[in-house]
């Protein structure tokens, strides 16, 4: 039993997606939406941002020291909703980044996610975003994360764990079966 504790605490350590981490548990409705641009500044002298495929709030709703709960964190995962249709993504919410136009009551998404959520009156569309979710919509964000390289990263490590376990199976049984053929024997 203290051999199985010890694999869980080192899957958990591998597999930080299931980590029951406290988080903030925030549900704001927006009204409207302001685009952003990632990657893009309107000063070329500056380097490019290296956030991508975030959405974007103002500073009044994240707490980037994660001690109030009733804020955002940033750079956590959240669910973005539609409430015309329903339709949720999931994306890293972040301050605004002098994000022209954005207000305590609008949002920033960029024209991907407005795609995504088949949203059509910008200026009118009422977006919830919520950070309760849960740890199977969590490794569903990192399973199809946007950014090539992270979910690359992500399938790759999911797919060496269950090669993990299926070589224990292999071993166990090949184990199983020498002892067989030693009994056999005698």
């Amino acid at each position: 039993m203290k051999k199985l504790k010890q694999l869980l605490k080192l899957l958990k350590l591998v597999f930080r997606v299931f980590d029951e981490k406290p988080s903030s548990c925030t549900t704001m409705t927006f009204k409207g939406i302001v685009p952003t641009t990632q990657g893009v500044k309107e000063n070329a002298k500056k380097a490019p941002s290296t956030l991508k495929h975030v959405v974007r709030v103002h500073s009044k709703h994240i707490d980037s020291k994660k001690a109030n709960t009733s804020k955002f964190w940033r750079l956590d995962i959240v669910a973005i909703t539609n409430q015309e249709n329903g339709r949720t993504i999931f994306r890293q919410v972040v301050g605004p980044n002098s994000t022209a136009g954005l207000t305590h009551e609008t949002v920033g998404l960029d024209y991907n996610m407005t795609d995504e959520l088949a949203i059509t009156d910008k200026a009118n569309a009422l977006i919830e975003v919520r950070s309760d979710i849960t740890a199977e919509e969590r490794f569903m964000y990192f399973w199809n994360h946007p950014d090539a390289g992270v979910a690359l990263g992500f399938n790759g490590r999911v797919l060496g764990i269950i090669g993990l376990f299926l070589g224990l199976i292999g071993v166990l049984l090949g184990v199983f079966s020498f002892v067989l053929t030693i009994i056999s024997i005698l």
